[in-house]
């Protein structure tokens, strides 16, 4: 057989198979009710020209102040991040940097395994 015909009647089976689930929920009664009220619901939004914002608002109206247009995701992309100082004990080094990914701070990370180098922090801008 070809790789195209054993795709196809793998697909078709997947059909057959998603038809039958599609056919056992459509017959179920719990989806039947879910099914009137989400159409009874659209038909009034439309008639009464509200759409979904309106019917939370209407159902919570503490929901305005709980929903932010935008998230707080952390600093705007673009923005320059803070320099930290490092000032290594053990060889009195000092070091700037805004990444983590430093190479010397890399490098300090495997050479003191044991130490936290979070407490070598001397002050940052």
């Amino acid at each position: 057989m070809t790789k195209l015909l054993i795709q196809h009647r793998a697909i078709e089976a997947q059909l057959k198979s998603l038809s039958s689930e599609l056919e056992a929920i459509e017959g179920n009664p719990a989806y039947q009710k879910e099914l009137a009220f989400s159409n009874a619901l659209e038909s009034l939004m439309k008639e009464y020209g509200k759409g979904m914002r309106d019917i939370i608002l209407i159902l919570d109206p503490d929901a305005r102040e709980a929903d932010p247009a935008r998230p707080a995701r952390g600093p705007a992309p673009g923005t320059p991040r803070k320099v930290v100082k490092y000032l290594n004990p053990h060889t009195n080094e000092h070091l700037e940097t805004a990444s983590g990914n430093n190479k010397v701070l890399k490098q300090w990370k495997e050479q003191y395994p044991g130490e936290n180098i979070k407490e070598w922090i001397v002050g940052d801008e």
